[in-house]
This record gives C-alpha cells, structure tokens and sequence, in this order.
C-alpha cells in the first residue's frame, strides 16, 4: 500500500435491502438471510467477489452496474436491492433500507495511486477529500 493514498468517507456501512414500502418488511429492525432468499433481488453484478452468501438459490431478478439505476427499480416495485447502507438517500421518498442482521460493520474508502498524472477535477476531488475545501 506504499504507492497508494487512501481516506474513509463512509464509517459503519452495513450490507441490507433497499425497497419500495410495504407492509410486511417497512417496519422491521433487519432482514435474514433466509427471509432474503425468498423476495425478488435485485443485486449488484460484482455481488460474487463479496462473498456474502451463496446466490445461486436465490430469486434474482435483475442486476445492475450503478447502484442509482437498482434504486429506480426499487421505486416502481420491481424488486428488492440488496446493497451498501450510506449510499442512496431514502428521506422524503417511498424508498425504506433495512440491514441484514448478523453482520459486521465496515468503513468505505477511496484508494488512489501517489505517483499518477490525474486531471484537474480528480486533482479538485483529491484536495477536497484530503481537507482543502476550495
């Protein structure tokens, strides 16, 4: 890691279900893993190099590359995301997230290489994320 910077931008990111309200699940505190491999999901294409749980008895129903298209999904009923928490806003819309229970907590970071020629806005984002708030 000696040619790579690093800086945490989300702290206790949890592994859950993002969702169209309903009735059933709107309410509870976390989901199972069994109770999960019943709803319709909708999960990331890079799903297999979490090694969360085995997928391959599970009701997949789409995938997706950008978390935000997973989120339009979830918004017209399509099926459920499951998903990183910290990331999509669920305030104000018909969207609910809730964790997986028995899990760890985790932080997300940003790597970027030290000795690369980057353009300006990625040099802006760099200074921004390293606490120069121009």
């Amino acid at each position: 890691m000696e040619d790579y910077n690093s800086k945490k931008i989300i702290t206790n990111t949890k592994w859950g279900v993002l969702f169209k309200e309903d009735k059933k699940y709107s309410k509870m505190k976390s989901i199972s893993i069994k109770e999960l491999s019943t709803l319709p999901l909708i999960v990331s294409r890079q799903i297999s190099k979490y090694h969360l749980f085995d997928i391959k008895n599970f009701n997949i129903v789409a995938t997706y590359n950008l978390l935000y298209n997973a989120k339009l999904m979830a918004e017209i009923g399509m099926g459920y995301v499951l998903c990183l928490s910290n990331i999509i806003n669920t305030a104000g819309t018909n969207l609910c997230f809730i964790p997986l229970s028995s899990q760890t907590k985790f932080n997300l970071n940003i790597i970027w290489k030290k000795q690369a020629i980057y353009s300006k806005p990625v040099l802006k984002l760099i200074d921004y994320l390293n606490g120069n708030k121009k």
